[in-house]
């Protein structure tokens, strides 16, 4: 595979990785509101997928007292997605007829998937159940499973040399030590 080549295929990769994201951030926006902290508009919108990315970050963020380290996070992926949706041809370095330009596209869509996996551990913590959730509604649960479902079924695997139980326990606590997201009233 060439450098153009290796750059359309993770364009490709790295938009799928963004649709799911704003997908989990709207997933866990859902059980936000439909459980401690009703917004009958937002959950109706939410379930329309009618909200931008910007609006459901600002959503969360209402909702959330984000951990200190990962609200960077959020504005550059914000920032970025709105470069790579919008505006990625147009940037004065994108180029795929050039080794340097692939290599800076490279760059930049690797810079948008750090930023992606720092929001998914973040979302991950504001998932764990907290106590004054209630049950969700059939509805809500059913639209939350079908967005797990589908993550799940358009998904490679990769571990990282580990088994799947290993992989799913670092990651669990890396989340609970290093992602604690607090809800407060929004």
């Amino acid at each position: 595979m060439n450098d153009r080549e290796d750059v359309v295929l993770m364009i490709g990769e790295t938009l799928l990785i963004v649709q799911k994201v704003e997908r989990f951030l709207a997933m866990a926006l859902l059980a936000m509101v439909s459980t401690a902290n009703p917004d009958e508009n937002l959950q109706k919108a939410l379930r329309r997928d009618k909200e931008t990315l910007g609006r459901l970050i600002r959503c969360f963020s209402e909702r959330t007292e984000l951990p200190e380290h990962s609200s960077d996070a959020f504005d550059q992926l914000l920032k970025d997605q709105n470069v790579f949706v919008h505006d990625l041809f147009m940037q004065s370095w994108f180029d795929l007829s050039s080794s340097d330009g692939c290599a800076k596209a490279h760059a930049f869509l690797r810079g948008i998937r750090a930023s992606a996996k720092v929001v998914i551990k973040v979302l991950m913590g504001a998932l764990k159940p907290q106590d004054a959730d209630a049950a969700r509604n059939e509805q809500d649960q059913r639209y939350i499973d079908h967005i797990v479902h589908r993550v799940s079924a358009t998904a490679l695997p990769d571990f990282g040399g580990l088994t799947e139980d290993e992989y799913i326990k670092k990651i669990d606590a890396d989340v609970r030590n290093n992602f604690v997201v607090k809800r407060r009233n929004a």
